[in-house]
């Protein structure tokens, strides 16, 4: 197999997501309302996916998108302010209204992994958890019934769905796999823990850190970073990472200092690769090794590399011998050996996927391009 599958399917594409089996993929692009669901989409032709379904609902470009493989439904938001659940029912998709009550674009959005409840985060500064209220046929957001409420600075009860600590908006959402936890990451370079386990008084299970013991939930790390563009947690639950506009990666009270444009989206392949895609087309990849982070370089599929890294990794090692026990980089020249893309993207990442755990990701970007990675191939290639 080789270790890209490229296709262009649009001027831009904004986000995407898989249907469980990886069979069909919904894509929303800039420069349409509309959503866009596709088969046989592991073709590099696209003249050869076959389009099964037309979402239409918002009125303004699609911001996320987010696919649950319990139920089969689609969660999507808007610039629109607006977000929709899309049932499948007799062939066709239909929505149902998402009561968000913000006044300002919704950005981003994710299923729990029990596909019960969801989260939106807005330019409005709030987080939105909503669950399905079935008599009155509308997905809500619950007010201290199924969500532990935050506490103000005065300890008075906020607002279950409305995060009173958040001063920017709010870029990204990532749920634990317990679905106890919600990480929400803002452009005030906040990250954020709120705790949403459905009954309190059942403790904890598997927490990345000790936060068991803290009475105080919505608990900030990092609140000094860059602009927070993504948000992943491990699969065994124990690591946290989330990237900044500083080019930063941080795995809590560590980071790693990467040379290259920011990083709008990291996702773990497993517990020891991280996957990051940003500004600058290219896909990277940081392994945990020894029990710390390290930088291993950019993915380059090009024809005539057999390393499956960049040409200038050789350089990035040598600027990684001057890390220091922060992990940051302490470069001494410009960036300009990172700013090209070596990969199959040709602008900016806007989106990765995984597929298959330690085996395939996605990736969708500003090119209009849909990139499947055959990473099991490209890691091997690496040494990793």
């Amino acid at each position: 197999m080789q270790p890209t599958t490229v296709c262009k399917v649009a001027k831009t594409v904004s986000c995407h997501c898989w249907n469980a089996d990886r069979t069909q993929i919904a894509i929303a692009t800039r420069n349409s309302n509309d959503i866009f669901i596709y088969e046989n989409c592991c073709s590099s032709r696209f003249e050869e996916w076959k389009l099964l379904h037309t979402l239409s609902g918002h009125d303004l470009p699609v911001t996320g998108l987010d696919w649950d493989p319990i139920h089969n439904r689609i969660l999507s938001c808007s610039e629109d302010c607006n977000a929709y659940v899309w049932n499948y029912e007799n062939g066709k998709w239909l929505p149902t209204l998402v009561v968000l009550k913000i006044q300002r674009a919704a950005l981003c959005c994710k299923w729990s992994p029990d596909g019960n409840a969801f989260a939106v985060g807005s330019s409005d500064r709030k987080l939105r958890i909503c669950t399905f209220n079935a008599d009155q046929n509308l997905w809500v957001s619950p007010h201290g019934v199924r969500v532990k409420q935050e506490r103000d600075e005065d300890g008075e009860a906020a607002d279950s769905s409305t995060s009173s600590k958040t001063r920017g908006s709010i870029f990204c959402v990532c749920w634990d796999r317990t679905g106890q936890l919600l990480c929400r990451g803002s452009l005030d370079g906040s990250m954020s823990v709120v705790s949403t386990y459905y009954n309190p008084s059942l403790p904890i299970r598997d927490c990345p850190f000790d936060i068991a013991s803290k009475d105080l939930f919505g608990f900030v790390f990092g609140d000094t970073c860059g602009v927070v563009e993504s948000i992943a947690f491990s699969p065994n639950n124990t690591t946290i990472a989330y990237s900044d506009r500083n080019s930063d990666v941080h795995f809590l009270d560590f980071t790693i200092h990467c040379p290259s444009l920011p990083f709008t989206h990291i996702a773990f392949l497993s517990n020891t690769v991280l996957l990051a895609g940003g500004f600058d087309g290219n896909l990277y990849v940081l392994n945990k090794q020894n029990g710390k982070w390290e930088y291993r370089g950019t993915v380059d599929v090009s024809a005539g590399t057999s390393s499956g890294l960049s040409s200038s990794f050789q350089e990035r090692i040598r600027m990684l011998q001057s890390t220091t026990n922060k992990g940051g980089v302490k470069t001494t020249g410009n960036r300009d050996s990172a700013k090209g893309s070596v990969g199959p993207h040709k602008n900016a990442i806007t989106g990765i996927q995984v597929m298959e755990e330690n085996k395939k990701v996605s990736t969708c970007g500003l090119d209009g391009r849909i990139v499947i990675w055959n990473m099991e191939a490209i890691l091997k290639r690496m040494g990793l």
